[in-house]
């Protein structure tokens, strides 16, 4: 690979963990919506 072959492999795994956390993030706060909804009813 090329330097810049090698930049984009980086650039790909941490885009790929961003994107990783950020779903985790997001379900996180699907589940506390989920649960606050639950303790409504």
């Amino acid at each position: 690979l090329s330097e810049d072959g090698w930049e984009g492999v980086v650039f790909s795994k941490e885009y790929i963990a961003g994107r990783a956390l950020a779903n985790d993030r997001l379900k996180g706060e699907m589940d506390l919506i989920t649960q606050h909804i639950a303790s409504l009813s």
